[in-house]
């Protein structure tokens, strides 16, 4: 069984810095931040083997351009595979409650900015 390597984009690090952030900070409570941020590393972690197994996204456009998501808590990482290079790279993170749609739409436009 192939071992894919875990590239986490820019964009993706700013969410988990963002989410972190909030949470040390805004409801003060560090150590709920640090256990989130080992949540987040396992999770993402265990997609170097088998990354499939995670659901494609349900919206158009991101189902059809085959992004992946898996749940860490109450947030959302979006991920692709590339099976030519053996690497899942992680998109974004979302709160789960948020509109997904509007939030890949926006994390889109976003991104193309840069």
């Amino acid at each position: 069984m192939a071992e894919y390597d875990i590239h986490v984009s820019q964009e993706a690090k700013k969410h988990l810095k963002q989410i972190s952030d909030y949470i040390a900070t805004e409801l003060v409570a560090p150590q709920a931040a640090l256990d989130l941020l080992d949540e987040f590393e396992t999770k993402i972690e265990s997609l170097t083997a088998l990354p499939k197994r995670a659901p494609l996204c349900h919206e158009y456009p991101w189902h059809d351009k085959g992004v992946r998501y898996i749940i860490v808590k109450n947030y959302i990482v979006y991920f692709v595979v590339d099976d030519n290079t053996l690497k899942v790279n992680i998109l974004a993170v979302a709160y789960a409650k948020r509109n997904q749609a509007a939030f890949l739409k926006e994390w889109v436009q976003q991104s193309q900015k840069q």
